[in-house]
């Protein structure tokens, strides 16, 4: 996963891909604050493959407090109050601060990482 507007280790946001206890891959858009609390309406499912030979492209495009995601050229379709969206809407505090990679037990591995600048509005 990624992490971003993070403040210290123990305070950031993240988009997390995981596999659910049910065996279906999930996404989850994460607030750490000693523990994790979860934006949107909970785990959203999504279709990868994280053992395939090529791996899972993970995007995250942040467009002022919009925060979507696409996996494998896929956009993400979110469920926020009820309601499908392309994207969440973060609070501008939680955009601010560095960016990092999350990773957990067993073998995570990250190649070709970008971080783009887009225009400013």
């Amino acid at each position: 996963g990624l992490c971003f507007g993070a403040r210290d280790t123990d305070h950031f946001e993240g988009v997390v891909l995981r596999r659910g206890d049910d065996g279906t891959n999930r996404v989850d858009f994460g607030s750490f604050d000693g523990g994790w609390s979860f934006r949107g309406d909970g785990s959203y499912k999504a279709d990868y493959d994280p053992t395939g030979p090529e791996g899972t492209l993970l995007r995250v495009d942040v467009r002022n407090r919009e925060v979507s995601v696409t996996i494998d050229g896929t956009p993400l379709e979110l469920v926020v109050d009820g309601k499908a969206r392309s994207s969440i809407k973060y609070p501008m505090l939680a955009l601010k601060g560095d960016a990092g990679l999350l990773a957990s037990a067993g073998v995570t591995r990250f190649t070709d990482l970008r971080l783009l600048a887009g225009r400013s509005r």
